[in-house]
């Protein structure tokens, strides 16, 4: 899973959706926050993480 925060000002989307597209069976998934996602939206960070998990 590649977790895009979206605007990110210091890691550009594209650099995660290029990531993304180089690993073969990837999910990308963009969540609405900047560079400290996990500080901004935990709890949202928290489910994406677990529901990506719980998928494998």
């Amino acid at each position: 899973m590649v977790l895009a925060p979206y605007p990110d000002a210091a890691v550009p989307a594209e650099h995660s959706r290029e990531l993304a597209a180089a690993i073969p069976s990837s999910s990308y998934t963009e969540i609405d926050s900047g560079h400290m996602v996990i500080f901004e939206k935990p709890v949202e960070f928290v489910k994406l993480v677990q529901d990506f998990i719980h998928k494998a």
